[in-house]
């Protein structure tokens, strides 16, 4: 079961009245319970990814029980909890069946007047996910289900709500911004520009891990396009440069996304310059597979055979690491490798291959 974050948790004690028009700012469905006149615990507001959890329009919910709204056996235990939870005035995280047989974890936290009483509940939701106790064991099935959990938790525990609170605070910076020409606005847009960007990414790779499959369906892209987005996230400011070739590919996307944001994010950090130049190219490989080279004039590795192991694990506060892209890459039947420049500038090389065909080369390059 994947916990409610801190995050979504400080995000649902200070909801009130008074800012539930900002429910559709958080990533995770979200709603508001409070007494109705008759004295019925009902919805007085949610947002947009809860009504589509449920299956209802947001307006349809309103003044509805949860036993009403989560028909069934399904909606007594929500019925329950709702009222024990007011009538207590204590915050709970409790697991709940849904009508079609799912089970969502509910963070609920009451809402207190003076008097330390109940109000109002507000409730953030997040999925629950099980494996298949009664399948085969299957090694190489429970490591991408482990790793499908871990897109999933680092996607919408650290990153889509901060982004999109990014994008509200550029816009609240911009109201009744005076320019003086001295370059602060440029700042603010750059802000927002680089939130949507993140956020669109971001977006991706949660789409891939909800999938529920580890290998996603290949489609056409603009690889510089991507390559360039993912630039613009990792180094706001633009201080290095990337340059890669104009080309059309049809490969799996959010891979490739997730694989060249590690290995661009690991040149900046390490490359020991405060101005890098990298060179991202891809050209058709052997036996349906596409060639990718990633290449630097940074400080280089200190032991290339090892590149791609230390770290050793999958973690949520640093990304996919070196060894998750190794094992991502080679799960879809490609290789990775790295080694050092032989040039003056020295600078580091990886090489890596994933299946998928080059289109072509478009008309405009982009260098950024």
């Amino acid at each position: 079961m994947l916990a409610i974050s801190a995050c979504d948790k400080k995000q649902a004690r200070v909801l009130t009245s008074k800012n539930f028009d900002h429910l559709n700012d958080i990533g995770l469905p979200t709603y508001c319970i409070a007494p109705s006149d008759l004295g019925d615990l009902v919805f007085c507001a949610c947002n947009e990814l809860w009504a589509e959890l449920i299956g209802h329009g947001p307006e349809t919910l309103l003044n509805q029980t949860p036993a009403a709204v989560l028909h069934g056996d399904a909606g007594i235990p929500w019925e329950q909890l709702h009222k024990r939870i007011y009538r207590s005035a204590k915050e709970e995280n409790v697991e709940l069946p849904l009508p079609d047989g799912s089970a969502v974890n509910v963070y609920i936290v009451p809402q207190l007047d003076a008097g330390g009483s109940s109000y109002a509940l507000t409730a953030v939701v997040h999925p629950v996910i099980k494996t298949d106790q009664s399948a085969p064991s299957d090694s190489t099935q429970a490591q991408l289900t482990h790793e499908i959990e871990k897109f999933i938790s680092m996607a919408a525990h650290d990153l889509r709500t901060p982004m999109r609170n990014v994008q509200n605070l550029a816009d609240m910076l911009r109201e009744d911004f005076v320019d003086m020409g001295d370059g602060k606005l440029e700042l603010i847009d750059l802000l927002e520009n680089v939130a949507i960007k993140a956020t669109a990414l971001i977006s991706d790779v949660l789409s891939h891990a909800q999938a529920g499959d580890a290998e996603g369906a290949k489609e056409d892209f603009r690889f510089d396009t991507l390559c360039h987005d993912i630039h613009h996230v990792v180094d706001p400011p633009q201080k290095h440069k990337i340059e890669v070739l104009p080309l059309m590919i049809e490969a799996e996307k959010v891979a490739i996304q997730i694989i060249v944001r590690n290995l661009l994010d690991n040149a900046i950090k390490h490359g020991k310059r405060t101005s890098l130049y990298v060179y991202i190219s891809v050209a058709e490989g052997t036996n349906g597979m596409l060639d990718f080279t990633v290449s630097d004039n940074g400080a280089g590795f200190s032991d290339p055979s090892l590149a791609f192991l230390s770290g050793g694990e999958f973690r949520i506060d640093s990304g996919y690491g070196m060894l998750g892209i190794r094992r991502m890459i080679g799960e879809r039947g490609g290789t990775i490798s790295a080694q050092n420049s032989d040039t003056d500038e020295r600078g580091g090389i990886v090489n890596f291959s994933l299946p998928g065909r080059l289109i072509g080369q478009v008309e405009h390059s982009h260098v950024a």
